[in-house]
């Protein structure tokens, strides 16, 4: 079972980060689930969301060991509660 990500596995995802010019315009799985099975990991996702449109997150499930979250970003912010942020994380 796997509870965290050891360091080998975090070296591995900055260097993905940093050579991967996909990164901001394709989807992207994470490579650290695939050795367990799990090819449908995504790392990386891009959306294409219109100024001003409203979107919903569904989490289906919080019954996982894993640490799991979301980072949303945008070019022009976020607003959450009235103020504006250049990205957020849940």
């Amino acid at each position: 079972m796997l509870t965290h990500l050891d360091t080998t596995t975090v070296y591995d995802l900055k260097k993905e980060f940093s050579m991967n010019k996909s990164i901001g315009k394709e989807r992207i799985y994470n490579k650290a689930f695939a050795s367990r099975g799990r090819e449908d990991v995504i790392l990386w996702d891009v959306q294409k969301v219109e100024n001003g449109q409203l979107i919903k997150v569904t989490f289906v499930s919080k019954n996982s060991p894993y640490h799991q979250g979301i980072r949303l970003a945008t070019d022009k912010g976020i607003e959450v509660n009235g103020q504006i942020y250049p990205s957020i994380m849940l």
